[in-house]
């Protein structure tokens, strides 16, 4: 659909401007402009005098060289400069005049620019979807918490046991349950090493199962060797450059080690703090456990609500949001990991999840918007408090580290989501 807007008024001195809006999805806007020559001829004067004064041409003093001989030889330069900043300003202004903001660069097509008929271009940008969610009460959904069982408790048991162990040098080859220390290093298809890429002093607890064809080749091995495995990751392995991949490395085995468990008694518990017995250490991580599984269950149920939302409101979000979102990711794992992955394989993993999101972001800012959810201070305060006690920090001091590191608005926004998602579960 196309409307006639606004003429932009500094841009319209020698003639009619034109101007068409068009609404090609709810997220995208396209401006066509036609301006008359003699605008474009007036600048392309304006621009050409002040090149005169400034230009310095060998054989004439500054400004005194013949306006013909600047017009020769930098006619082009000047007419690309006239009509990059007619574009700008006539972008910038129509966007003012209808109330527009775009969330990505204008895509800008001239489809004539020659210098005796009209300038006419178009823009394309992307705006932030305009969202107006219905039917968000009553939704039917439940926080579904699961009671904690004593297999949960002797499981978060034995995983601090194991924390807690000890090693000593195992006599002879290596067996099952052993923890093996390499290093290790990817080969290239060629055979190559990237010395880069090596690892060391990995730890593999043989057994353990994580990947089979690795554990067994590293069954019956001594401090000093060295081998070749070559293995396959199952699909599902938690670093997606190696999930499902046939990959050989190259192994040099450092320590053969057996691990001692302490004994779990109250002299364990009292290792570990403020317990008394076993049974105080207990009633702590089923205490844990409990207020983990209740954050779990309200998470759930925030998911649910959301997809309910977003059954009721189907809505398309800007692409531009999505390629935000994966360049995020790319930095994060950058910052974190120490390589960079590539942009198909992130959008592969999370161009989904990206798109629930930010629909996600939306719906919570049009809700809370809507019912008028406000965050106070004294909200912020607690939650800074809560961070503060979690650091060992004084409140006023991690009050300035938040602001210092602008976390302050992220604080609020992340209550106000809580909020809304809170209204939600219980309207």
């Amino acid at each position: 659909m196309g409307v006639q807007v606004p003429l932009l008024a500094e841009l319209n001195e020698g003639g009619p401007l034109k101007v068409k809006l068009a609404e090609p999805k709810p997220w995208l806007r396209s401006l066509e402009f036609e301006i008359p020559p003699e605008d474009i001829n007036k600048k392309f004067d304006e621009k050409l005098n002040l090149y005169q004064r400034q230009i310095k041409i060998s054989g004439f003093r500054p400004g005194k060289a013949p306006l013909h001989l600047i017009k020769n030889k930098f006619s082009d330069a000047i007419h690309l400069e006239v009509l990059e900043k007619v574009i700008e300003d006539a972008i910038q202004e129509s966007c003012k005049t209808n109330n527009l903001i775009p969330i990505n660069s204008p895509k800008v097509d001239i489809k004539e620019k020659a210098k005796d008929k009209p300038f006419v271009f178009t823009a394309e940008f992307e705006i932030h979807p305009p969202v107006d969610i219905q039917n968000y009460k009553k939704l039917g959904v439940n926080k579904e918490v699961k009671p904690i069982t004593e297999h949960e408790v002797s499981h978060e048991l034995k995983h601090l046991q194991e924390k807690l162990a000890k090693f000593k040098t195992h006599e002879g080859t290596s067996e099952e349950g052993n923890f093996v220390v390499i290093d290790y290093v990817k080969l290239e298809p060629d055979g190559k090493i990237i010395d880069k890429n090596r690892i060391k002093n990995f730890p593999v607890e043989l057994g353990s199962g994580r990947v089979k064809e690795f554990d067994e080749a590293l069954k019956g091995c001594r401090s000093g060797d060295e081998k070749k495995i070559r293995c396959s990751f199952p699909k599902e392995y938690h670093e997606k450059e190696l999930a499902g991949q046939p990959v050989e490395f190259l192994v040099n085995v450092k320590e053969v080690k057996d691990r001692m468990l302490p004994p779990l008694d109250d002299a364990f518990a009292q290792s570990l703090g403020d317990f008394k017995s076993l049974d105080d250490l207990k009633k702590k991580i089923k205490s844990d456990l409990i207020e983990h599984e209740e954050k779990r269950a309200v998470q759930e149920a925030y998911a649910k609500v959301i997809d309910k939302i977003i059954e009721k409101n189907p809505f398309e979000i800007p692409p531009s949001l999505v390629e935000n979102y994966i360049d995020k990711v790319i930095e994060d794992n950058q910052r974190r990991r120490g390589y960079k992955m590539s942009r198909e394989e992130v959008k592969k993993n999370y161009e989904a999840l990206a798109e629930k999101e930010i629909k996600r972001y939306l719906i919570v800012q049009n809700i809370s918007q809507k019912e008028a959810i406000q965050v106070t201070q004294d909200e912020v305060n607690a939650m800074i408090k809560k961070y503060a006690d979690a650091q060992g920090l004084v409140f006023e001091e991690a009050k300035r580290m938040m602001r210092e590191k602008g976390r302050t608005l992220d604080l609020r926004n992340e209550i106000q989501e809580e909020k809304t998602l809170d209204f939600l579960l219980n309207n």
